[in-house]
């Protein structure tokens, strides 16, 4: 399901997101298979982010 076949999708959750980038990175290329690593990364909680309200 490469996003080039539908280049204006925009996923309406970020469930959809990853559901997405999990397709991109099954079956991409190495050069797309980065870049939703990248993208995963950004879509993810910051770990080392202080909890609200500390």
């Amino acid at each position: 399901m490469p996003l080039m076949h539908w280049p204006d999708y925009y996923p309406p959750t970020p469930e959809e997101a990853l559901r997405i980038l999990g397709h991109i990175e099954r079956y991409g290329d190495l050069t797309t298979f980065r870049s939703a690593a990248r993208i995963r990364q950004w879509l993810s909680p910051n770990t080392n982010a202080k909890p609200a309200g500390s």
